[in-house]
C-alpha cells in the first residue's frame, strides 16, 4: 500500500479502520456475522461464508482520500476478504488502500494463502475436455480485473449483494455437484474392483483352457507325426515291394524272351527275332542299375552273344546274295526282309555298316571301270560315268527297291556314295592333265556334271516330300525307321563340280586367249571404211559386230557351267577386251592440232573421206554401248548375287561415248 497524501490519514482512511476494527460478529440462523456498527461512512458489505461454515458480513468503507479519486481500487479490501482471509486485512495508518503499490496476490501471500498456477499443457488439455467460456476457468484469472469488471464504479457497489448472492449459489451448486461426483465415483471404483476381479478371473479361466487346448494340439501334432512316418514307412516299403515285383517280372520276361530271342536267331526268323530283340533291349534298360548281379549280368552276355550272332547270320545271307548271278527270290527277298528289320533292331551303327557294304558292292565294277588309269578314266569319257549311275539307279529300282526298307533312303545314299568316288577320280584325272587340258572338253565334263547333279537332287527331293510308308510296305520297325537322322538331298548340289573349281582358271585364261586371238584377226581385217548402203546411222565398222558375235559365243559357254565365280571371271575378261577395241577405233580419228594461245579454239581440217570414218566411228561407239548394255542385262538375269559379291554393271559400256565418241565429236566440230 502507498502512503497517503496528508500523512496522517484521512477521514475516510480512519472511518475504514474504524468500521474494521469495531466489525463484530453476530449469529445469524446457526452462523456467525461479522457487521460493522458504523454506519456513518458510505462502505460496501461483504458477506462470506468461512471454511468452517460461519458467514461474515462485513463493511468495505470507501476511502476519500485526494488519492481515491478511482473507486476501484478500494477493490483491494473486497479481494482480502473474499480470499478466505481469517481476519479483515487492515491497512495500516498513512497507508491509502487504494494505491495500486501492493497487488492482490501480495495480500494472498502474506495471508499464507498460496497461488496454484498449472503448467500451459496441463491448461490445454483442461480446456479439450471440459471447455468453458467462463472467466473464472481461465488460466490467467486475475480476481482483482474481476471484480473490476463487476463493479467499475461506485454506483456498482449497490449490486454487490446480488453478485455475492449469485456466486454463492454458484458454489453451492458446484460443492453439490462435487459430492455427487465423489459419491459416483466411489460407488463407481466399487464397482470397477468388481469388475477387474471378474475380468481376472475370466483371464485366468481363459489361460487355463488356452493352456489345455495348447497341451492337446502337441499331443495332437505328436500323434500326427507318429502316424506319418508309420505312413511313410508303409508307403516305402509298397514302393519297394512295388519295384521289386516289376523287377521281378520284368527279369522274368527278359529270360523268356532270350531263351526265345535264342531260338529263332538259330532257327533264322528274322522277322520275329526282330520284335524280341526291340524287347529285349527295352527290358535291359530297366536293369542298367543293377550291374554287378550276377543274373543280371549273365543275361546281358547272352544278349551280346546273340547280336552278334544275329548280326553275323544277316551279313552271311547278304553275302550270299551279292555271290549270286540271278536277282533273288520271293522267299529269299522276305527272308531279307526280315533281316533288315533285325538290322535295324541291332541299332544305326549296324544300318551304317550294311548299306555301306551294298555300297562297296555295287560300286566295285564302277571303280574298276573308271579309275584314273583305267579304259573309261579321262575326262572327256566323264558323261559315260552318269550313264552308268542311271543304270545302276534303274536296276535297284527293279531288284533291290523292295529288300531295303524305304526309311533307309538307301538309293540316295547309294548317290551321295557314288558323288564322292566320282569327286575323288575326277579330282586326281584333273590334277594329271593340268597342262595339257581342252577348254571344250572341261567345260562338256563340267556341264554334264551340274546337269547330273540337278537331276539327282530333283529326283530325291521329290521322293523325300512323300509320305513315309506304313508298317505293311516293310517289315522294318518304326522304333528302327527313325534311328539316325536320314541323309539330304541338297548335299548332292555341287558334290562333283566342286573338283572343278580350281581348273576354271585355266579355261578362263583360254577364253580369254581365244577372244583375243578373235578381236587382233578383225583388227588386221578391218578396213575401218564404213559402208557404202544402208542407213547413215547404221553404218558402223563390221569388226564391231564381228566382237559382239565372239563375246555372244562365249557368254553361252560360260552361263552353260552354271557357275557364278566362272561367270564373274568372263565378265572382267569381256571388259578388257571392250575396252582395248575402243581405245582402236579412237586410234582411228585424227589428231586434233592445239593452238599456241589457250584462248584458240581448237581446228581440225577433214575432207569428205575422213568426216565420213569419222561418223562412222561414232556410230560404232554408239552401236558398242547398246550392245554392251544388252549384255549387261543378260548377265545379270543369269548372276547369283547370294554367292558373288560383285555384280556387273553398264558403266563399262559409258567408256564408249566418254572416250572415242567425245573425240570424233571434237573432230567433227573442228572441221565444221
Amino acid at each position: 500500500m502507498s502512503r497517503c497524501s496528508s500523512g496522517a490519514g484521512c477521514s475516510g482512511c480512519s472511518a475504514a479502520r474504524r468500521s474494521f476494527s469495531e466489525a463484530t460478529v453476530e449469529p445469524c440462523n446457526g452462523k456467525r456475522r461479522e457487521k460493522s456498527t458504523s454506519s456513518a461512512v458510505d462502505g460496501l458489505r461483504i458477506t462470506r461464508v468461512t471454511s468452517s461454515g460461519d458467514r461474515l458480513d462485513a463493511s468495505m468503507p470507501w476511502c476519500r482520500c485526494s488519492d481515491c479519486s478511482d473507486p476501484p481500487r478500494n477493490a483491494e479490501l473486497f479481494a482480502g476478504r473474499a480470499a478466505g482471509l481469517a481476519e479483515p486485512y487492515i491497512p495500516p495508518r498513512g497507508y491509502c488502500p487504494a494505491a495500486p503499490a501492493r497487488p492482490p496476490t501480495r495480500a494472498l501471500e502474506a495471508a499464507g494463502v498460496a497461488a496454484m498456477m498449472y503448467s500451459p499443457a496441463l491448461e490445454a488439455a483442461l480446456r479439450d475436455v471440459v471447455p468453458s467460456t467462463d472467466p473464472l476457468d481461465a488460466p490467467d484469472f486475475n480476481p482483482i480485473s474481476y471484480i473490476n469488471k463487476l463493479f467499475p464504479n461506485e454506483e456498482s457497489l449497490s449490486s454487490a449483494d446480488t453478485v455475492s448472492s449469485e456466486l454463492q449459489e454458484k458454489m453451492t451448486a458446484l460443492e453439490e455437484e462435487i459430492l455427487q461426483t465423489v459419491r459416483q465415483q466411489t460407488t463407481a471404483g466399487s464397482h470397477a474392483r468388481k469388475d477387474l476381479e471378474s475380468g481376472k478371473a475370466a483371464m485366468r479361466d481363459l489361460f487355463e483352457k488356452m493352456h489345455d487346448i495348447k497341451a492337446k494340439a502337441e499331443r495332437s501334432q505328436q500323434m500326427v507325426h507318429e502316424i506319418c512316418r508309420d505312413i511313410k514307412s508303409l508307403d516305402y516299403a509298397k514302393r519297394h515291394l512295388t519295384q521289386t515285383i516289376t523287377a521281378l517280372k520284368r527279369l522274368q520276361m527278359l529270360v523268356t524272351a532270350t531263351e526265345q530271342l535264342s531260338v529263332m536267331a538259330r532257327e533264322r526268323m528274322y522277322a520275329e527275332a526282330a520284335n524280341l530283340l526291340h524287347a529285349v533291349t527295352q527290358l535291359l534298360a530297366h536293369f542298367q542299375g543293377y550291374a554287378g548281379i550276377k543274373k543280371v549280368d549273365a543275361l546281358r552276355e547272352q544278349v551280346g552273344e546273340i547280336r552278334d550272332a544275329l548280326r553275323t547270320q544277316v551279313f552271311e545271307d547278304f553275302n550270299r546274295l551279292s555271290a549270286q548271278e540271278v536277282n533273288p527270290h520271293p522267299s529269299q527277298i522276305e527272308t531279307l526282309l526280315g533281316a533288315c528289320a533285325v538290322v535295324d533292331a541291332l541299332g544305326a551303327d549296324v544300318r551304317r555298316e550294311m548299306i555301306a557294304w551294298f555300297c562297296n558292292w555295287q560300286f566295285a565294277p564302277y571303280k574298276h571301270a573308271f579309275q584314273p588309269y583305267g579304259d573309261a578314266g579321262s575326262l572327256d569319257k566323264t558323261e559315260l560315268r552318269y550313264g552308268w549311275h542311271r543304270q545302276l539307279l534303274r536296276q535297284y529300282d527293279e531288284s533291290f527297291v523292295s529288300l531295303f526298307p524305304a526309311a533307309w533312303r538307301v538309293a540316295l545314299v547309294v548317290t551321295i556314295e557314288f558323288s564322292a568316288i566320282s569327286h575323288k577320280h575326277l579330282e586326281e584325272i584333273l590334277d594329271q592333265s593340268r597342262g595339257s587340258l581342252d577348254v571344250a572338253v572341261l567345260t562338256h565334263a563340267l556341264q554334264k556334271t551340274v546337269e547330273f547333279e540337278k537331276e539327282m537332287h530333283a529326283r530325291f527331293t521329290a521322293e523325300s516330300l512323300e509320305p513315309p510308308p506304313g508298317p505293311a510296305d516293310g517289315a522294318a520297325s518304326p522304333a528302327g525307321a527313325g534311328a539316325g537322322k536320314p541323309p539330304d538331298p541338297e548335299a548332292l548340289l555341287g558334290s562333283i563340280s566342286a573338283c572343278f573349281d580350281s581348273y576354271m582358271s585355266i579355261y578362263v585364261s583360254l577364253e580369254d586367249k581365244n577372244i583375243g586371238e578373235a578381236v587382233g584377226k578383225l583388227l588386221v581385217d578391218e578396213t575401218w571404211a564404213a559402208a557404202s548402203t544402208g542407213r547413215p546411222d547404221s553404218r558402223v565398222f563390221n569388226s564391231s559386230k564381228e566382237l559382239f558375235i565372239a563375246l555372244k559365243r562365249s557368254f553361252k559357254r560360260g552361263t552353260a557351267l552354271q557357275m557364278d565365280n566362272v561367270l564373274f571371271e568372263l565378265y572382267k575378261v569381256w571388259a578388257k577386251h571392250l575396252r582395248a577395241y575402243a581405245k582402236k577405233v579412237q586410234e582411228q580419228l585424227h589428231a586434233v592440232g592445239q593452238p599456241a594461245e589457250v584462248s584458240i579454239t581448237p581446228s581440225c581440217h577433214l575432207d569428205l573421206p575422213q568426216q565420213q570414218m569419222v561418223c562412222a566411228a561414232v556410230n560404232t561407239c554408239k552401236y558398242c554401248h547398246e550392245t554392251t548394255g544388252q549384255l549387261g542385262e543378260s548377265i545379270s538375269k543369269v548372276w547369283d548375287c547370294h554367292r558373288v559379291g560383285h555384280r556387273p554393271s553398264q558403266r563399262k559400256g559409258s567408256g564408249w561415248l566418254g572416250g572415242a565418241v567425245d573425240g570424233g565429236e571434237g573432230r567433227l566440230g573442228g572441221s565444221a
